[in-house]
């Protein structure tokens, strides 16, 4: 797809921000247990996120420099 994008003379320039050795983690939630104690899935899914995350939502990277979109 990217040198199919970078044939067209509308782009500056086409880069990709995956990275095939990223790591993830895949969480499932026990609801009912959480329930039981009086916790909601998604008070579980925003300590996650802001434990792990750093509250950033988006990683711009630039070959000199990156920059964080920070969520409040």
């Amino acid at each position: 797809m990217m040198t199919n994008l970078r044939g067209f003379k509308g782009f500056a320039s086409v880069r990709s921000d995956y990275y095939n050795s990223t790591p993830n983690l895949k969480i499932d939630i026990d609801r009912e247990r959480a329930a039981t104690y009086g916790v909601s899935t998604s008070a579980i899914q925003s300590l996650l996120k802001n434990a792990y995350s750093q509250n950033y939502v988006y990683l711009i990277k630039q070959p000199d420099d990156q920059y964080q979109v920070i969520s409040k």
